[in-house]
């Protein structure tokens, strides 16, 4: 019974005292720094854990930092802070220009004409839209690009800048905007505004790019000489002999829309050539590139694809009474014998088609020309 009662006085005890103590510490100022640590000590590591912010907003403890050239804030393992260049390429033409992923749908078709190329481009969301059809006489919903090796005037139906976007050496490359080619249908007209001002500011990019332009032309080789040249699909190779040695034509198709009517390179294989002795007579003398060879024309030394050749215009004894011809000779010698490379352009005097413009022409000459050489 006395066990029970001072239990009871001690439960009593308690439950008066533990109330007061509490209270006085609360209103202790001496007390409030001890809770005042604790509850700071416990708010600061939620913190820490969950809600520290870099000047850009970033979640520190999370793993966040600011990516300058992205413009974000992101975790390193996850994605790299660095912006890789998405590049458009036009290889046919050898130029390419960085893009962005606005416009990536690109898509572009070719022109030829002659010296003078047309890249007409579009997007896959352009070109099949009520209004944008694409195609090189409908221009382009997102203009054209013209490649040249010369000035070039702005052509009808244009705007055009006044100056090259691009120069280099002999390349000239314009961007031309056409006026107008999509509908009057309001979305396809704000996109195709977007896209065409997204194509203006990606092609003052634009740079070169290494391409072999005769990477699908067929190679002749002749095992005889210890030679190899390259030429276009579509030309045809003639081979016969020749006094004093072998000539080998390749052939090439004219258009017929102006008065070119041959143009083809021959190579001549040559031992012995005509000469004159003391006396005037014509006689046969050892195989040379001297002045007899470009009957006497001025001529020029030239490296092409590693080899020394020796450069005339020979033109003069070419062509007839009815047309003429431009005729380039290129003059190598390999042990006793002359490899004589002569382009030829022959073309009406008096013809009532186009004139033939012979510099254009002679362009895919002189790249088979770049493509001769010894095998032996």
């Amino acid at each position: 019974m006395q066990k029970y009662i001072k239990f009871l006085l001690l439960v009593l005890v308690i439950a008066i005292l533990v109330p007061q103590i509490t209270l006085a510490a609360w209103w202790n100022p001496m007390s409030w720094g001890v809770w005042n640590r604790i509850f700071h000590s416990q708010k600061q590591q939620e913190k820490l854990i969950g809600g520290d912010k870099d000047s850009h907003g970033c979640l520190i403890a999370a793993g966040y930092s600011w990516c300058e050239v992205k413009n974000k804030c992101l975790r390193v393992w996850e994605e790299k802070c660095e912006v890789s260049d998405n590049y458009f390429e036009v290889k046919e033409v050898g130029l390419k220009f960085k893009i962005t992923d606005d416009i990536g749908d690109l898509v572009y078709k070719i022109e030829n004409k002659g010296a003078i190329k047309n890249v007409y481009f579009s997007s896959k969301s352009l070109a099949f839209d009520d209004g944008c059809n694409f195609n090189p006489s409908d221009k382009g919903p997102l203009g054209v690009l013209t490649i040249s090796n010369k000035s070039l005037a702005t052509p009808d139906g244009y705007w055009a800048y006044n100056n090259p976007i691009y120069k280099s050496n002999n390349l000239y490359v314009y961007y031309i905007t056409p006026q107008s080619v999509c509908s009057d249908k309001s979305s396809i007209m704000e996109l195709q505004t977007k896209q065409l001002n997204l194509l203006k500011e990606a092609i003052k990019t634009i740079t070169e790019i290494s391409v072999d332009q005769t990477a699908n032309w067929k190679t002749y080789t002749n095992s005889q000489y210890g030679f190899e040249i390259k030429y276009p699909t579509g030309s045809r190779i003639t081979d016969s002999d020749i006094t004093g040695g072998r000539i080998i034509s390749i052939q090439l198709p004219v258009s017929g829309n102006n008065n070119l009517v041959n143009k083809d390179l021959r190579i001549s294989i040559v031992n012995q050539q005509y000469g004159k002795n003391d006396n005037g007579s014509v006689i046969f003398v050892p195989a040379n590139c001297g002045p007899d060879t470009f009957y006497n024309y001025e001529t020029s030394d030239v490296v092409i694809n590693g080899i020394n050749f020796r450069k005339g215009d020979v033109s003069g004894a070419f062509g007839g009474m009815q047309s003429a011809s431009s005729a380039i000779q290129y003059c190598v010698m390999k042990g006793d014998k002359s490899f004589r490379l002569i382009s030829v352009l022959t073309y009406q005097r008096d013809s009532k088609l186009s004139t033939v413009n012979i510099n254009d022409e002679a362009e895919v000459l002189n790249q088979i020309i770049s493509t001769f050489k010894f095998i032996k």
